[in-house]
């Protein structure tokens, strides 16, 4: 998949209140109670005995549903907490005790080390329009060690389309609930949030995403793994990826005021730097390659980002071009800064 674009959003949502029940903006749909019934407890929806579904339009085949939830009576071990259905083929989310929960396709994978009855548990499961599924727990692609924290199957069969959560047995409390029929999105694609999608997503990953999918020259020649959003752009961290590297940073976000009637709608504009790093003994050529991909980064920005001028546009840019200061400096470092403008639709929250 990729980084949701402006058109996509969560078209379902439940806030701990009644799912068949939408009261905010006028494109939200609301869920569809299949069986049985739940009841308010506190700031969740509690479910003992209900299956609750949305059926998706023909033509749309890749979902992603999210949910929040804590078990106060264990679920019986394979009851179907979470399913996701195509219509040609079909996952489903398990649970499988306290701890743990399956994702069940074509093959089986589970989550270990969970604490479904104490701690808020957030699950999210995608489904592309192939039947390829993949289930996050708390929002989570890599832990700490760099492995990566979700688990992923094929799909089998599918009967129909549905996205479908609730469960028949236990008790559980199911807090938020959130679906999309607009595609099967990683948490680095889009956010629970609109606000950090529109912020996080759609303006830094959105640039990471773009160059990585550059054939400019000297954006080629980078391993993507070494374009990446600078969540930490220490010493220690950047020098474990190999230079060349790029790092896109959003330093700051600012919108002075509603731009329609209504609240419909805003311009916020991002600070966006970007950090080139190369590395050489002689510092000449670091410093004219390192250049080189800057002047790549620029245009591929330019031109993928800064000529919409209904949605995006770029307002002005500033670069600092490093110079060697020290007889055993061997990295160059230039940094290309620019305010990028976005027009941000408010009314899907």
């Amino acid at each position: 998949m990729a980084v949701a674009d402006k058109a996509s959003y969560w078209q379902l949502r439940m806030e701990g209140t009644d799912p068949e029940v939408t009261t905010a903006s006028s494109e939200l749909t609301a869920w569809e109670v299949k069986s049985g019934t739940g009841s308010v407890s506190g700031d969740a929806w509690r479910i003992s005995d209900s299956i609750v579904e949305h059926n998706p339009a023909v033509g749309q085949t890749a979902y992603t549903l999210w949910a929040m939830i804590k078990y106060t009576t264990t679920p019986d071990t394979d009851e179907v907490l979470m399913k996701l259905d195509n219509g040609t083929k079909t996952v489903s989310v398990k649970a499988n005790g306290d701890t743990g929960v399956k994702l069940v396709g074509a093959t089986t994978a589970t989550f270990t080390d969970l604490d479904l009855k104490n701690e808020y548990t957030i699950l999210r499961l995608s489904m592309d329009s192939s039947g390829n599924a993949n289930l996050y727990k708390h929002e989570i692609i890599e832990d700490d060690d760099a492995v990566t924290a979700y688990i992923s199957v094929a799909g089998v069969t599918g009967s129909g389309r549905t996205i479908q959560w609730g469960n028949t047995t236990g008790s559980v409390d199911w807090y938020n609930v959130y679906g999309t029929t607009d595609g099967a999105f990683s948490p680095d694609e889009m956010a629970p949030s609109p606000f950090v999608t529109d912020t996080l997503h759609r303006g830094g990953l959105k640039i990471v995403e773009t160059l990585q999918n550059s054939t400019r020259p000297y954006l080629t020649m980078i391993d993507n793994s070494a374009i990446k959003y600078g969540y930490d752009i220490s010493t220690s961290m950047i020098s474990r990826i190999s230079a060349p590297s790029i790092h896109i940073l959003i330093k700051s976000v600012q919108a002075n005021e509603i731009s329609a009637l209504g609240g419909h709608r805003l311009d916020d504009i991002s600070q966006v730097q970007v950090f080139v790093l190369t590395r050489g003994t002689n510092y000449e050529n670091a410093y004219r390659f390192c250049l080189n991909i800057v002047g790549d980064v620029f245009d591929e920005i330019m031109t993928n980002l800064g000529l919409d001028f209904n949605k995006d546009a770029i307002l002005g840019y500033n670069l600092e071009l490093d110079t060697k200061m020290d007889d055993d400096e061997t990295v160059c470092v230039h940094r290309l800064s620019f305010d990028l403008l976005r027009r941000v639709p408010l009314q899907r929250r």
